[in-house]
């Protein structure tokens, strides 16, 4: 019972002995209000905001991408990469048992030659255990387990990014195939001018001018066209990319005119950026990782501790190899570095840079973060200003166009 408690007090000892720097969550400094904010606060990314649009097509795409994208799929084979990784570094962390044989034949004794041949056999179990009594194996599985969080915020992070560009290519898509439509009546009205004019051209009531300006008219919308087509497909190629499928066409059932925008967008406020964004969530488990390689690398400044056993048979015959006996030994050793040039302390130096480094990074996504963020909402603000404007155009423009023609005026395809 002595031992056991001398043991258990051992354990504990070490157990509780861990170098290097315990991880301190970064500092926040956000404000309290984005720059541009409607003071809303709930967060767009509470909700799947592409059903907003209602449009089973765009579901779908976003599915399938969800599925079978390329990156998003080697993204979560690196959680499996990472997963096992925490379990590779942490069976470090118990004893080693191993079993080893052996058989050989010499004509030496005590180092001279004889002339009688001597056999040897043997088998045995061994044991052992590198005692983490500075922490080393504890460190490096804490470091596996935040890049473990890391993989998984990252996997995260792509799925938002995949989501948002086959949207975006989407809508690009269906305004595509809206100028593409827009130009084709364009030039049918443009090839129905050039022929008037031509006529009143051939009949001499009209200037050799006049068809040159309807001919580059025409020329110009003809020539968006194919443009608007190249366009199109290439988008087309994007989305198939996206969804991890070979080149095709996309089919679409709805205009840009079908959709409803939202009054307002919610945009939450700042302090819940650094807890829902991922790439924000991944970069401060990458710097709590190397963090905890601080620690490795001061371990390896000082000796290790193992525990050794052995237990087995030998003999010089084979047929009484188990009739001896069995054979054991323990031993504890002790191995670790005395001069090396200062070596393991630079190796030191090198993960605490490192560790500022991934700091800085952190810091650094934080406030890129914030940007995108008051960036988009400037642009809302600014783009229903824009919408505003346009629409008193057109509807000018609308009302012109009627009074021309109660006046009776006939409009050119270029009007």
């Amino acid at each position: 019972m002595k031992n056991i408690i001398t043991l258990m007090v051992v354990l504990l000892t070490i157990a509780s002995c861990k170098v290097g720097p315990n991880y301190q969550e970064p500092e926040e400094k956000t404000p309290q209000t984005f720059r541009y904010t409607n003071n809303a606060t709930d967060s767009i990314i509470n909700l799947n905001w592409w059903e907003l649009f209602k449009d089973p097509t765009l579901d779908t795409l976003i599915k399938t991408a969800l599925k079978q994208n390329k990156n998003l799929l080697i993204a979560a084979s690196r959680i499996e990469q990472a997963r096992a990784n925490v379990k590779f570094n942490k069976a470090d962390m118990g004893p080693k048992i191993g079993a080893q044989a052996g058989a050989g034949v010499s004509n030496q004794f005590l180092g001279l030659p004889t002339d009688s041949n001597f056999e040897s056999y043997s088998a045995a179990g061994t044991f052992n255990w590198e005692l983490d009594f500075w922490g080393k194996f504890r460190r490096s599985t804490e470091a596996a387990k935040a890049d473990m969080l890391g993989s998984f915020y990252g996997k995260r992070a792509i799925e938002i990014a995949l989501i948002s560009e086959v949207a975006t290519n989407y809508f690009e898509l269906l305004d595509y195939k809206a100028r593409l439509a827009i130009s084709e009546s364009t030039l049918a009205l443009r090839d129905s001018t050039l022929q008037i004019i031509q006529s009143r051209f051939d009949e001499g009531y009209t200037h050799i001018i006049d068809v040159n300006q309807a001919e580059i008219q025409k020329g110009i919308t003809q020539a968006s066209v194919p443009r608007f087509k190249r366009f199109i497909a290439f988008t087309e190629h994007n989305i198939n990319l996206l969804l991890g499928k070979n080149m095709d066409s996309v089919v679409t059932i709805k205009s840009l005119l079908d959709y409803n925008m939202p009054d307002s967008i919610p945009t939450g406020i700042p302090s819940e950026i650094l807890r829902r964004r991922p790439d924000i969530l991944q970069t401060e488990q990458f710097y709590r990782a190397q963090n905890a390689r601080i620690g490795v690398a001061q371990a390896m400044r000082f000796p290790s501790i193992s525990l050794t056993g052995l237990l087995g048979v030998g003999s010089t015959d084979l047929s009484n190899l188990v009739s001896n006996g069995l054979g054991w030994s323990a031993g504890v050793s002790l191995l670790g570095p005395v001069f090396e040039w200062g070596k393991n302390a630079r190796r030191v130096d090198i993960e605490r840079e490192l560790t500022k480094q991934y700091l800085l990074d952190y810091e650094n996504t934080v406030l890129t973060a914030l940007l995108e963020v008051d960036n988009s909402l400037i642009e809302l603000s600014t783009y229903k200003e824009e919408l505003i404007a346009n629409e008193m155009k057109m509807k000018a423009a609308r009302n012109a166009k009627t009074a021309l023609l109660s006046r009776g005026y006939q409009l050119s395809g270029s009007d």
